[in-house]
């Protein structure tokens, strides 16, 4: 009973830990397609300044 207590245990510790990750994952997504659009419009940005001056 011991050891099957034990690995039941641990079970519940990696499906914890595998959700925990997945409910990080779309705040993760999100921070890093956040940057990436920041990104791109600096880029627009850049380039329109770029044209509008030369």
């Amino acid at each position: 009973m011991g050891m099957f207590s034990g690995v039941f245990v641990g079970y519940m510790q990696n499906i914890l830990l595998l959700s925990l990750f997945f409910i990080r994952l779309p705040w993760i997504v999100g921070v890093m397609s956040l940057s990436l659009a920041t990104l791109s419009i600096i880029l627009v940005f850049l380039t329109v300044l770029h044209s509008f001056f030369y």
